[in-house]
Order: structure tokens, then sequence, then C-alpha cells
């Protein structure tokens, strides 16, 4: 079973992974600790992965127990992730204001 110190460090590590995200409430963002036999994890790996409907899931590994995990580590890990959702939302209003000032330059 794992400690409160662990089940905090993964709920704290997924509310802030929403957030950098920016992810809508129908996706699922998972937080956890696997083994891990390579020297850099410590013992352990925290793995998030990021669940959006008809979206492949992505997974994203940081080679630390979960409770050693920083946000820094956190926010460097998902920029990538952050970067392509950023863009698919400027992308996105960008096409909504190009339509909003076509369909308002209608001639009277």
């Amino acid at each position: 079973m794992a400690s409160q110190g662990r089940k905090d460090a993964a709920l704290d590590l997924m509310i802030r992974a929403r957030g950098i995200l920016n992810v809508d409430d129908d996706a699922v963002v998972s937080v956890s600790e696997h083994d891990c036999g390579d020297p850099e994890c410590r013992g352990a790996r925290t793995v998030i992965l990021i669940m959006r409907p008809d979206q492949p899931t992505k997974a994203i590994k940081i080679n630390k127990p979960l409770e050693a995990v920083t946000a820094a580590d956190l926010s460097d890990a998902l920029a990538p992730l952050a970067c392509v959702s950023d863009a698919q939302g400027a992308i996105a209003d960008e096409v909504m204001v190009s339509r909003m000032s076509s369909s308002s330059s209608t001639p009277a």
C-alpha cells in the first residue's frame, strides 16, 4: 500500500500536470511510480499518462521517485506536450476569429 506522502505527491503532480497541459475535463491524467532498474532512477521512476479522447495516450517518464519530482522537473518533462497543446489552441482560436470575421463582412 502506498504511503500517504506518496499519495499526496501523486495528487499534487496530477493537479500540476493538468494545469501545465491545460487539459479539458474529459482528459485523464494519471501519475504513478514504478520500479526502475536504471541506476539513474534511484530505484523508482514516475510515469505520467495523458489520455485525451480520440488521441493516442502519451506517457512521460521522469527518472525519480514520486516524492522527489520537483515542479521544474514536471514542467520540463511536459513542455513538449504543452507546446503542442498551446499551438493547437492558438490555431483553433485563429480559425474561429477568421470565421467570425468572414461572417461579419457579409455585404448589406
